[in-house]
């Protein structure tokens, strides 16, 4: 592909000529790197971290970023221990992650630090899931990046259930399925439920249970102790049709039994309301204290109802906003029997579903509550997922991956790239001979990949030419010189020269690779790739026409005396040569060689011819090719 002419001062002064009398003789190129390229793309993180490792090896990883902006900053600008929804459809899990998504786990920001989680809900078939994450520290004022990680076959079940509800979790009832009934309580307390009549239904977030008008259905959910002066009572409900003769109870926790007070619970409907609004009530003084909402709800329609008691105040929300509140003092009455139902009381029937019920000793917080619904309600805008990133694999010396070293930069100027790569050169693959480092090294990088074609072609690439494509020091931040030999939009092969300004035979030398700017300019720098002792280089691209452009600074283009052909080369196209075809440049100054030079390339003779001793780069003066190269 490439005729490299290296050169300090020359002295003679006849036109250079590339000459070939042997038959057929390709002129091709030098310094060869090849890889094969395992990889995926990352959206735009700032950094990457370590992998983890323990338990086995996991190839895969995404990266989850959780928007801050919808994360409540009201009073407060971080929560502990909060349990985030995931909830995604991913054709990657579907391909690598086992049949259970049991090597399916979550890590810090590190990538290392495992957190806990409960899988709610994954289908093979379709790479969904419904999982629970705690994370340690959700911020409000700075985005929060996790990563996921699968791909392990050997892994066992990654998920802790229980250590994702913290302490102040009394029960937590998913409803999972949609098909058959779980009424298991996910916290460590293990308030399982019992079932009398209740069914499966689709749910808000996956599974749901399900009340028919005229039955008295409920689900008792064990002994958990309702006492005290701080309580958060939550769930999502869906009302079929409104009750006419009879207000109707939907008591999301608590009990109510004939003639009896209970000690907390939340219901819509009471004899002295309007039957589609919500209470919350307590037992305080031997006496229930009621709080009435004002939002008036619509059948077949998913709201987030929360009642919260701290002590001073009890307070109603509706989807993520405080309905209404009243001052309120005192502790309410135990009550050790829980019930999740449409009546416990005679006629008074909830005709819908709920999903999502849980009990909690303390009183959460408005902003944790709005945070919880903006999760809830909209899991896909509460997060961004990245690209997949695996595992480092190599092949002939260059490793690719989606990894990065932690404190990596990401590259931003002249816009944003939504993806990169890492490429790690194998130092054992640079020759330690008399020297350990080398400067300004051009490697070749060449590569055929899905994710590097276009996204019209179902890659990531945004331009047709490639010319969002570049390259960056470990830093992540600093560009690199580099020119683009070749680009195919429609497969992702990508042929480039990429100059390391500092190329190690000790150590691995990291670059990373960005794409993904629809705005960008030509990002390629390709006279700036080949340093000033380089007078020329000739790659000869294409395979199909026949290109002679020098790719230095020079500019010495060369003149086609004869038919010499475009064809495949060593690296891309190369020059055929047949005859007494040959490439010619005029007589220049700077093409005069003297008492040092390299001249290079690739060649592939097709016959030889006894005659002549060889041919080459040389001058007409009888300064062969073979005696020019040696």
């Amino acid at each position: 592909m490439v005729w490299q002419l290296i050169t300090t001062p020359v002295t003679i002064n006849r036109s250079v000529v590339f000459h070939r009398l042997i038959p057929y003789f390709l002129l091709l190129c030098v310094l060869v790197a090849s890889a094969f390229t395992y990889l995926a793309s990352q959206s735009s993180t700032p950094a990457q971290a370590a992998w983890y490792n323990t338990g086995g090896t996991w190839t895969n990883r995404k990266t989850i970023t959780i928007d801050h902006t919808k994360v409540s900053n009201v009073a407060t600008t971080t929560y502990s221990n909060f349990p985030v929804l995931i909830s995604l459809t991913d054709s990657s899990l579907q391909a690598n992650a086992s049949s259970t998504g049991a090597d399916i786990l979550f890590t810090a920001s590190d990538g290392l630090t495992k957190l806990n989680y409960e899988r709610e809900y994954y289908a093979s078939s379709t790479g969904q899931l419904i999982a629970w994450v705690q994370i340690p520290t959700l911020s409000a004022t700075s985005d929060t990046t996790i990563y996921m990680y699968y791909g392990n076959a050997s892994a066992t079940d990654q998920q802790n259930a229980t250590s994702t509800w913290d302490s102040n979790y009394l029960g937590v009832w998913h409803f999972p399925n949609g098909t058959t009934l779980s009424v298991n309580d996910s916290t460590s307390n293990s308030n399982n439920g019992t079932n009398n009549g209740a069914t499966a239904t689709t749910g808000k977030i996956d599974g749901g249970i399900n009340f028919y008008s005229a039955n008295s259905q409920y689900v008792n959910d064990g002994t958990i102790n309702l006492s005290g002066s701080a309580i958060t009572i939550e769930g999502w409900v869906n009302a079929t049709a409104f009750q006419s003769s009879y207000p109707y109870i939907s008591m999301i926790a608590g009990e109510e039994t004939a003639g009896a007070g209970g000690s907390a619970f939340l219901r819509f409907g009471d004899a002295s309301l309007a039957d589609n609004t919500e209470q919350f009530v307590l037992n305080i003084g031997g006496g229930q204290v009621k709080l009435n909402g004002a939002v008036s709800f619509s059948t077949s329609t998913w709201y987030f109802v929360v009642g919260t008691y701290d002590g001073s105040n009890m307070r109603l929300y509706v989807n993520g906003t405080q309905d209404t509140s009243q001052a309120q003092t005192g502790s309410f009455t135990a009550d050790t029997t829980f019930y999740v139902s449409n009546s416990t009381q005679g006629a008074r029937y909830f005709d819908g579903s709920m999903d999502e019920v849980r009990v909690s000793n303390s009183a959460r917080s408005a902003a944790w509550i709005q945070t919880e619904y903006n999760n809830q309600s909209s899991p896909q805008t509460f997060y961004a997922v990245g690209g997949l990133q695996t595992q480092n694999r190599a092949k002939a010396g260059v490793a690719i991956s989606g990894r990065g070293a932690s404190g990596v930069g990401w590259y931003s100027t002249g816009g944003t790239w939504t993806n990169r790569r890492t490429i790690t050169i194998d130092h054992t693959k640079v020759s330690s001979i008399a020297t350990t480092t080398y400067s300004n090294f051009p490697m070749l990088f060449s590569t055929t990949d899905p994710g590097f074609r276009t996204v019209s072609n179902g890659g990531k690439v945004a331009s047709s030419t490639g010319a969002d494509i570049l390259f960056t020091a470990s830093d992540g931040l600093t560009k690199l010189n580099y020119e683009r030999d070749s680009y195919s939009s429609s497969t992702g092969q990508l042929i480039a020269w990429v100059q390391i300004p500092t190329l190690s035979a000790t150590n691995d030398t990291v670059i990373y690779m960005y794409y993904g700017n629809s705005s960008a300019i030509d990002q390629q720098n390709a006279s700036g790739t080949w340093d000033s002792n380089y007078v020329g280089v000739w790659h000869f691209p294409n395979g199909t026409t026949l290109y002679t452009n020098d790719s230095t600074t020079n500019g010495y283009s060369l003149t086609n005396n004869g038919t010499v052909t475009a064809t495949t080369g060593q690296i891309d196209g190369g020059a055929s040569f047949s005859g007494s075809n040959y490439l010619t440049h005029s007589d220049t100054t700077a093409l005069r060689l003297a008492t040092a030079f390299t001249v290079s390339a690739w060649a592939s003779p097709t016959t030889w011819i006894r005659r002549i001793p060889g041919g080459g780069f040389g001058r007409s003066a009888g300064l062969t090719g073979r005696s020019a190269a040696s």
